[in-house]
């Protein structure tokens, strides 16, 4: 591959780096801000950026679709295309945009984290509910096929 293709490569690589970088910004910004309702166990304010998310992350990944075949080409020709201009700097973004996706998925953990201890918490507060519900039932129940003296039939 001559350094005409191969600049090329580069330059289609990087344009899609830049588009993929794009959409990370915004994507980190709404992970954090789920980060923060599930902190705060806002669930109601989880749900009104999960269909801009779903659109960032779907565009992120046609983006990479889109670059796959000039990836595929410069890691072919990977010797060549160190001395290309511009090579050091695709590399530079596609590991800024790596850093960047690293940091989205440790912010999701730690939401999805929350978000388990928050079902977990509710679900052992429905439990306790249940029994003390049913416990109080058969309290009322026994109450009620079986009178007991009170304290104003024993005196009246």
């Amino acid at each position: 591959m001559n350094t005409v293709d191969l600049a090329s490569l580069i330059e289609q690589y990087r344009a899609g780096l830049e588009t993929q970088l794009a959409q990370l910004g915004p994507l980190e910004t709404i992970a954090a801000a789920q980060l923060q309702a599930a902190q705060a166990v806002d669930i109601a304010a989880l749900t009104p950026a999960s269909s801009e998310r779903q659109t960032l992350t779907s565009n992120f990944i046609a983006a990479a679709e889109q670059i796959e075949p000039a990836l595929a080409g410069l890691t072919r020709e990977r010797a060549a295309a160190q001395r290309v201009p511009g090579y050091h700097d695709a590399i530079r973004l596609e590991q800024t945009v790596a850093r960047m996706v690293k940091t989205i998925l440790e912010i999701d953990r730690d939401s999805i984290r929350l978000l388990e201890q928050i079902v977990t918490d509710r679900r052992e507060a429905v439990q306790v509910a249940e029994h003390a519900e049913a416990t109080l039932a058969a309290y009322g129940r026994e109450s009620v096929t079986r009178p007991r003296p009170t304290l104003i039939s024993r005196i009246g």
